[in-house]
């Protein structure tokens, strides 16, 4: 398997993964990020679990050859992420015979400067929750979300006996969208 990503495009992937992965969980694997493909959508995604929630994103990759499911270490994934920085060279991971190793899980990462190899795991014990009857899906683009939180977060009000004022809502849309409400008592 070769799956093609820049380093800048996975940071902020790794950066919201890494709310959701506990470093001590009871089921070790979900220590792991979770890369698959979407049979409905044909999307290869990242997905990371605990007991409360399940994350799933998008990886745009740049090029992918022998698609395979596999878990990859978070901790060493988020590392080599960072020390590769903002590289032009694209992050090439590499497993079996694109790696040239015959352990199906031995895991090479080529970044233009060098290599880093680690073992990555089966993904065949990965808990994947299902999607409950009364859940929906939403998809809104990052910077938009980025740009409208932060402009909500003015409105917040600075009051500790009040703590739900002091929070930006997300109102995701069943009909599609989200709205981003936050109020100081004064204004919303």
């Amino acid at each position: 398997m070769l799956l093609s990503i820049q380093a800048s495009t996975l940071k902020p992937i790794l950066s919201s993964l890494g709310k959701v992965i506990s470093t001590k969980d009871p089921m070790p694997i979900r220590e792991n990020v979770y890369i698959h493909q979407d049979a409905a959508t044909g999307h290869y995604l990242a997905t990371a679990s605990s007991d409360a929630h399940s994350l799933h994103v998008v990886l745009p990759f740049d090029e992918v050859e022998d698609f395979e499911p596999i878990c990859i270490p978070y901790r060493q994934l988020s590392e080599i992420t960072a020390a590769v920085g903002d590289s032009i060279f694209p992050m090439l991971f590499k497993t079996g015979k694109q790696a040239g190793t015959k352990t199906p899980f031995e895991m090479v990462i080529d970044y233009g400067e060098g290599e880093y190899r680690f073992i990555a795991t089966d993904p065949s014990g990965y808990p994947v929750s299902k999607l409950q009857p009364d859940t929906f899906q939403c998809q809104v683009p990052a910077k938009q979300v980025l740009t409208a939180a932060t402009a909500a977060t003015a409105f917040t009000a600075k009051d500790d006996l009040r703590p739900v004022m002091t929070g930006v809502y997300l109102d995701f849309r069943k009909e599609g969208g989200l709205r981003i409400v936050s109020s100081d008592s004064k204004a919303l």
